[in-house]
């Protein structure tokens, strides 16, 4: 069996070998894909596809590569002004309000909505063996967006984690710290599903906000991010996770019947 899927893959498209890779591995928030769809469906292949239609779409910041024939199930926008010529799409599931709002003033329809959630949240499904790790006493962990990881290095006050890993690498690490600061969107969405504080760091880079609002929103939380990494590392001590387990429950994935009949899975 194979499943048409999409997802950033940001040197898939290489053709020099002597061009330099941005990765060893991945980006762990898209990477986590492939962990969703295997533990959802089992050992299918996995066509990571980026021709519009008849594809499932779960984990990231694509709605505007979606189009017609294509099944939203938890990806969200980083824009609210996503093209109205794009088709008629099958929206299943969003991250958030935000993106939700996006897509309905794109013409798409918006009125079965399962659930507002990132699929990301699953995390502890998928790797039910990182919900029994006990975090190390006073560890604070600091997942940059992958455009700053050559920023940061680990200091007295926070070990760094490189999202340029695979996310169940990426979980335990998380797993074993008391409190995570993350300008990595993922970074911050593993943290809460597993129980841990997540502290928001306002990315250096011009990303767009509205998708870490989007996130926010869809868990009620108060988004208030620190502009910098030392004012997060003083804030720590008094952080606390947010309760996500309502919107945990509420993601779901869409049945192989489904799948088969759109022609997504075959």
């Amino acid at each position: 069996m194979a499943l048409s899927t999409f997802y950033w893959d940001p040197d898939s498209g290489l053709r020099n070998p002597l061009r330099r890779r941005r990765f060893r591995v991945g980006n762990a928030g898209d990477l986590f894909n492939r962990d969703l769809i295997e533990w959802a469906y089992g050992p299918v292949k996995i066509r990571n596809s980026e021709s519009v239609g008849g594809r499932l779409l779960l984990v990231g910041s694509i709605a505007q590569r979606a189009g017609a024939g294509d099944l939203l199930n938890g990806v969200g926008a980083k824009r609210a002004d996503l093209p109205r010529d794009s088709g008629q799409m099958t929206v299943r599931g969003v991250r958030g309000p935000l993106t939700a709002k996006a897509l309905a003033d794109s013409g798409q329809d918006v009125s079965k909505l399962e659930f507002m959630g990132d699929p990301g949240m699953l995390i502890g499904k998928i790797f039910p063996h990182l919900n029994v790790i006990r975090p190390t006493p006073g560890r604070v962990l600091f997942i940059p967006h992958y455009r700053e990881r050559d920023q940061f290095s680990s200091t007295e006050d926070y070990a760094i984690c490189d999202i340029d890993a695979e996310p169940e690498s990426v979980g335990r690490a998380i797993c074993e710290s008391e409190v995570i600061i993350a300008s990595s969107l993922h970074g911050v969405i593993w943290a809460h599903a597993l129980g841990r504080p997540g502290i928001v760091v306002t990315p250096r880079t011009e990303e767009p906000i509205m998708k870490y609002r989007d996130y926010y929103e869809s868990i009620g939380a108060t988004w208030s991010p620190f502009d910098d990494v030392d004012d997060a590392v003083r804030a720590a001590a008094a952080a606390s996770a947010p309760e996500v387990s309502r919107v945990v429950e509420s993601i779901t994935m869409p049945h192989e019947s489904v799948l088969r009949e759109s022609g997504i899975l075959r």
